[in-house]
């Protein structure tokens, strides 16, 4: 039997031990991060049997290690949000189109996905979480139908940014592999909500933004009035994609002439959209550990060993950008 005064003198030891550990693991928890990468080879279709050999990160330029690769299963979680101000109206039979985008995103839902709508102009005017079975959704986006330019001008502008907070309400707690897919022509003129603020929550809850930007084509020299380049940078620093929808209306030769979208390039459009669907449905949880303490959101670049069999370089998406969230400082001590 061991003596009693040994036993308390284990004990002791033990008890000294136990904050020890857990600051260690509290330690290491602040050199990881966890996010969501797709790989698509050529048709479109998960990249399968990838292991921590085949990731290659560097963070600020400095190499650093994949601790793991795991496959998620199940559907992901999906707000679609789509602008209905009247700004989506200056294109003859845009709003029908960005409609139907929303109406086919709700439709895959049902096998790829578990998805909600936000409707939204100068506010948001339906709300719904997601749900597998986006019945009432589908409903509700039946009936939206935007004012026409100069009808009502409380409604001609739309609020993204505020919108994109509601979207992202609607996503808390969050999950991994969380997405919000926005049809949008990209103005802003009445948001209290920032850019950065929307970038920053995205980023802390691991939600990937991807735009369907309604915009002219590149031939004509008159362009929305894009709220900010945001717009652009949040789908890089999320993860997300950038869809370009080139409907258009300019002046040419003194005459107003508007464009629909050509054959060509509603395949084109057909095809982005599957991209989308399958970079969101197929993410890959990739947990890294870092070569230093953040204290800010960090670029980083990730290469990726590509199999041979490969035909056509494969697509790649992941968040350009890297949290930095400030771990918990240890409890202060009771005074003696």
């Amino acid at each position: 039997m061991v003596p009693a005064p040994r036993v308390l003198l284990l004990l002791a030891a033990n008890l000294a031990l136990a904050p020890t550990a857990q600051a260690q693991a509290q330690q290491d928890a602040c050199w990881l991060r966890t996010v969501p990468v797709s790989v698509l080879d050529e048709h479109v279709r998960p990249v399968v049997g990838l292991s921590v050999h085949d990731f290659a990160p560097s963070v600020s330029g400095q190499p650093a290690e994949v601790a793991s690769v795991e496959p998620v299963q199940g559907p992901r979680r999906v707000i679609v949000m789509l602008d209905a101000s009247a700004g989506m109206n200056h294109v003859d039979a845009q709003a029908d189109l960005a409609r139907a985008l929303a109406a086919d995103a709700l439709r895959a839902s049902t096998k790829a996905f578990r998805a909600g709508l936000v409707v939204f102009d100068s506010e948001v005017r339906a709300s719904y979480p997601p749900a597998e079975n986006p019945k009432r959704a589908s409903a509700a986006l039946r009936d939206v139908h935007p004012a026409k330019v100069g009808e009502n001008q409380k409604n001609e502008h739309a609020a993204l940014w505020d919108a994109l907070q509601a979207a992202l309400t609607l996503l808390n707690p969050p999950e991994f592999g969380d997405a919000i897919w926005v049809i949008t022509n990209g103005e802003d003129a009445s948001s209290q909500t920032t850019p950065g603020e929307i970038a920053a929550l995205a980023l802390a809850r691991g939600v990937r933004v991807s735009i369907l930007l309604f915009n002219p084509a590149t031939s004509f020299p008159a362009l929305p009035v894009i709220s900010s380049g945001a717009i652009f940078d949040i789908p890089a620093h999320t993860g997300g994609l950038v869809v370009r929808v080139e409907a258009a209306q300019g002046t040419f030769r003194n005459r107003e002439v508007s464009y629909r979208l050509t054959p060509s390039q509603f395949r084109e459009l057909d095809a982005a959209v599957d991209v989308l669907y399958a970079a969101t449905q197929y993410a890959i949880r990739v947990q890294i550990t870092l070569p230093e303490e953040l204290t800010k959101p960090a670029e980083w670049k990730l290469s990726i060993a590509a199999p041979k069999w490969l035909k056509v370089p494969w697509r790649v998406s992941y968040p350009a950008l890297l949290n930095a969230h400030a771990c918990a400082a240890p409890p202060a001590k009771s005074p003696p």
